[in-house]
């Protein structure tokens, strides 16, 4: 893949890609906010899954074109603790994905009010999980030098 497009093309392709998946968690999280305070009695399958789908599709890039960057700098990235935690993270926000799709239904169906604790304590949990992990790739991100 690197003969076909440059390193600084790569770069601009997972930079880009990142900022539209952190957008689209931005508006998914904002939306789920006003879901959770009352302000909609359910969401809105179609924008959900849409917002959802911009994640995954944006993680996916950013997974592709950070593996074909790693190609160029494996020596120095795998000397980099921040790094092997970014990794770390971005496999977390991976599998948790998977566990916001499935609290995705619920919430279509719906009221915040309406959801067991239980389900009420997962889901923020997951959440949680997504912003800690947002915000540990980013500052990791920082911390490497490229």
């Amino acid at each position: 893949m690197i003969e076909l497009l440059s390193y600084q093309a790569l770069l601009t392709i997972h930079l880009t890609s990142f900022t539209s998946n952190v957008v689209c968690v931005l508006l998914a999280d904002t939306y789920g906010l006003l879901w959770m305070l009352g302000k909609r009695h359910t969401l809105n399958t179609p924008v959900i899954r849409w917002l959802h789908w911009g994640v995954w599709i944006g993680l996916a890039v950013s997974i592709v074109s950070g593996v074909a960057l790693f190609t160029e700098a494996s020596s120095y990235l795998l000397s980099q603790p921040a790094f092997l935690v970014k990794v770390g993270f971005v496999c977390v926000l991976f599998v948790n994905s998977f566990v916001i799709s499935h609290h995705l239904r619920g919430a279509a169906h719906d009221s915040w009010q309406n959801l067991t604790a239980r389900t009420k304590r997962n889901m923020l949990i997951s959440a949680g999980v997504s912003f800690m992990s947002w915000v540990a790739v980013i500052a990791l991100a920082t911390q490497l030098g490229l």
